[in-house]
């Protein structure tokens, strides 16, 4: 029988500042003139109110060519690791989720899932992520800042044979022939991190901002302003980058950390990942959208 793991926040994770719902309409994912439904599973281009017969047809044409931007199924990975403290293994096991606010992946012939918060703590620093109140010892964070991909991290007690620190991406891949194929674009966004510190991995929040070169086919970065605050801990900022291919990002830093993203949305609105380095023992992710 497959095992459900609906996963809420960890109570060390309360900080203070403040943050409101995001609600995904007109304009809020940086694009424009695309319109979002309620969850975020389907955005077309087009105005809120047609005044005409010809308007309508126009939205109509506009829709169709804005759904050809974007992948219809989510796509997406959680990378969870096996084995021991001294001699991890690192697994990428793709998701398998028809929901953006929800991540399921199988492993082991056992299948978990980790949920968006259903609440959302006001309190929650300034870095955009969904939480709710204490509920078990299952526990997970949601970035709440993209309208077209999610990340996070989540800490999964009842699994079966892996860590339960586990970081996740999903979110809608930009088409490759909707891809930008020159110029540059700033992305600005959030970012979430295991950290591990003596016998124990802390959960950090912090910002991410991304450099996309096209004509390179090169991205750059950093996660900076990394705070455990109820743990009364900080953490170095992190460089990323990596080279595009297609709609896909990876690469390795001179320091090791590792980076794995994609582009998301219409016209690489998007760019969400994950970073891990095994000789410093962080991993993370985060999700970005351009300026």
């Amino acid at each position: 029988m497959n095992k459900f793991n609906i996963a809420t926040i960890i109570s060390a994770l309360f900080l203070t500042a403040c943050g409101g719902n995001q609600q995904i309409n007109i304009g809020s994912d940086g694009v424009s003139g695309y319109i979002c439904n309620d969850n975020g599973t389907a955005c077309v281009s087009g105005t809120s109110h047609n005044s005409s017969n010809s308007n309508n047809s126009n939205q109509q044409t506009n829709q169709t060519n804005s759904a050809n931007n974007y992948a219809k199924e989510l796509s997406g990975q959680v990378i969870i690791e096996t084995g021991t403290a001294a001699k991890r293994n690192a697994q990428a096991i793709n998701t398998v989720s028809n929901e953006l606010d929800t991540v399921v992946f199988n492993h082991n012939s056992e299948s978990y899932k980790i949920t968006k918060p259903a609440e959302e703590d006001e309190n929650f620093y300034q870095t955009d992520m969904f939480l709710s109140r204490p509920f078990n010892a299952d526990a997970s964070v949601f970035g709440k800042n993209l309208s077209y991909s999610r990340f996070g991290i989540a800490y999964l007690t009842s699994q079966d044979d892996f860590n339960p620190a586990i970081i996740f991406t999903q979110g809608y891949l930009t088409s490759i022939e909707n891809m930008p194929t020159s110029g540059t674009i700033n992305y600005k966004g959030a970012a979430t991190m295991w950290k591990y510190n003596p016998e124990v991995y802390l959960p950090y929040v912090g910002e991410a901002e991304l450099y996309a070169d096209f004509d390179a086919k090169k991205v750059t970065g950093n996660i900076r302003n990394l705070i455990s605050e109820s743990h009364d801990k900080t953490a170095l900022d992190i460089q990323l980058e990596g080279d595009i291919s297609a709609n896909k990002v990876s690469g390795s830093t001179r320091q090791g950390t590792r980076l794995d993203a994609a582009f998301y949305g219409p016209n690489a609105a998007e760019l969400s990942g994950t970073f891990v380095n095994d000789r410093e023992d962080f991993k993370g992710s985060f999700g970005a959208k351009r300026e």
